[in-house]
């Protein structure tokens, strides 16, 4: 039985001292806010909303929409007409100013663009935030990822970073922490629908209530471990299927999907861009849901399924390490029998076991409040606002 949330929690954690939060917003108000790029992942509208709701008169926030038909120029033209409305905070949540991976010398190219982009948002006078949702991207954009990394924190007036181990990692990789905040990612119990019962989700998905389900949900790419988990699944024994839900990328290859799902081991696949409405029924009809990755910085999809009530299987990665022991099976990701012994364990789990873990990750999605991250952001935006203009990059320090 899955532990439903409790909408409206009595305590929401701040992420920041409240003293330093308010003398953070005693200082001038950011107004408008360029926000890079806009995705259609929940998290920046569950940032923005409450902080639109919070403070109507003091905040305009302004995405850039990247399209594959207009690139980057929509880009520049954009930036250009916020500074000359007043714009002088850019939030850079991920990097998106590289060309198509399919053309002639994209790295090179790309190296180029994402540089001019950051020398361009300099030069129109803007103080940069850069949330580090990924240290460098998932799939290579330049020639040199890090060193792009490393030339926006040199530009940044502030880092976001959703736990401590984040920042220490960028301390590994010789990127400067003094500007870094901690400001913990909030969790989706707003984002969708109160999911059903689990028989009426089963029906509706056309899954059998029975069997005890594993769910990986998400895009399928190949760091989060996909092919890995389907090589485990096939050494465990029956009585379970796993669900594959989500848009295929490079994850798989189609031999490899048509071999197993052929092969009757317990694995279903559901690929395709999954409609918003199926969400919270995937999450209704899991028993746990499995997050496998290689490496990883944040992870959406596994504080998606705390927010739903779904236990996780997840190694000690990035953010995952810390998250309560009691939300799920987590294992050692150097550890090659790790995922198959958190399998394990999660399959023979009692159904009190796995409503117990459901329970324990309801309260933590409840401790991250998106009001309280919000209102820290707002803070941080009213700050680095009142900092001094940036100094317009030179020849030489046009890197």
């Amino acid at each position: 039985m899955k532990v439903r949330a409790n909408k409206d929690p009595k305590v929401a954690v701040a992420p920041l001292g409240s003293q330093r939060v308010q003398a953070m917003k005693n200082q001038s108000k950011p107004g408008i806010i360029l926000v890079l790029p806009f995705d259609d992942n929940p998290y920046q509208e569950s940032l923005y909303t409450p902080m639109r709701a919070a403070h109507p008169s003091d905040l305009e926030i302004v995405y850039w929409h990247w399209r594959r038909w207009v690139g980057l120029p929509s880009f520049f033209a954009l930036a250009a007409i916020t500074a000359l409305r007043g714009g002088r905070v850019a939030h850079l949540h991920w990097l998106h100013f590289n060309i198509d991976r399919r053309f002639p010398f994209a790295k090179t190219i790309s190296s180029w663009t994402t540089r001019t982009a950051i020398w361009w948002l300099v030069l129109l006078r803007y103080r940069i935030i850069w949330t580090v949702h990924n240290l460098t991207p998932h799939e290579p954009q330049t020639h040199d990822d890090l060193a792009i990394a490393q030339i926006i924190s040199r530009r940044a007036s502030a880092i976001i970073v959703h736990s401590p181990s984040i920042r220490d990692r960028l301390t590994e990789q010789h990127i400067p922490t003094e500007r870094v905040i901690v400001i913990p990612q909030g969790s989706y119990l707003d984002a969708y629908s109160t999911p059903p019962n689990r028989d009426v989700a089963c029906r509706k998905l056309g899954v059998d209530p029975t069997q005890r389900i594993v769910l990986f949900f998400g895009l399928i790419r190949s760091y989060k471990g996909v092919a890995e988990l389907i090589a485990c699944w096939d050494e465990r024994p029956r009585g379970a299927t796993l669900y594959i839900v989500g848009r295929h990328l490079d994850g798989l290859s189609e031999p490899d999907l048509q071999r197993t799902n052929a092969s009757g081991g317990g694995i279903e696949f559901r690929l395709g861009r999954v409609p918003e409405e199926d969400v919270p029924l995937w999450f209704a009809v899991a028993d746990v849901g499995c997050f496998p990755f290689t490496r990883v910085t944040t992870s959406s999809s596994a504080v998606l399924a705390l927010s739903l009530g779904v236990p996780i299987i997840a190694p000690r990665l990035g953010t995952l390490v810390d998250l309560p022991d009691d939300v799920g099976y987590f294992y050692d990701p150097s550890d090659a029998n790790g995922l198959g012994r958190a399998i394990d364990e999660a399959l023979s789990a009692s159904d009190a076991t796995l409503a117990t873990h459901s329970a324990a990750g309801v309260r933590y999605a409840e401790s991250t409040s998106w009001p309280a991250i919000a209102e820290t952001t707002f803070a941080l935006y009213c700050r680095v606002f009142e900092e001094p203009m940036p100094k317009l990059p030179t020849r030489r320090g046009r890197q």
